[in-house]
């Protein structure tokens, strides 16, 4: 059966957000400058970066659709970014800004609260810490 004419004339847009304003208050580490031009921070249920130089503004999209970021840390040589989505099962990405894509995603099945509430890098970035809410 071959679609309706109105069908074909009205196909359904593809939309995608250009630019996410504000700041997402409540979450630690939340505004992080990746170099001089460049500026991370959550804002929906995403990471923005900004690029001021270009104007240009890329979002970082969560694992899951819908959940919300609770904290960030960036690793001391710039290049690592770390947070964590609020859910029953919290996890953490962490998410390569050289190579722009989720490095990886880290699961704890031990963590009995639904949010994680600080992140921080050691020195080498070897580690992550992640301290839950209680």
């Amino acid at each position: 059966m071959a679609p309706a004419a109105s069908e074909e004339k009205n196909p359904v847009p593809n939309l995608t957000p250009q630019f996410l304003y504000g700041v997402k208050k409540g979450v630690n580490g939340g505004l992080n400058f990746l170099g001089d031009n460049l500026l991370m921070y959550p804002a929906g249920s995403g990471i923005a970066k900004v690029s001021t130089e270009r104007y240009s503004q890329e979002i970082i999209s969560l694992a899951n659709k819908g959940k919300e970021i609770t904290a960030v840390a960036l690793n001391p040589t710039r290049k690592l970014i770390a947070f964590s989505e609020y859910g029953e099962r919290p996890l953490v990405i962490i998410y390569d800004v050289e190579l722009e894509r989720k490095r990886k995603i880290l699961r704890c099945p031990e963590l009995k609260s639904f949010e994680i509430i600080s992140l921080a890098f050691s020195h080498d970035s070897k580690y992550l810490l992640a301290q839950e809410n209680k």
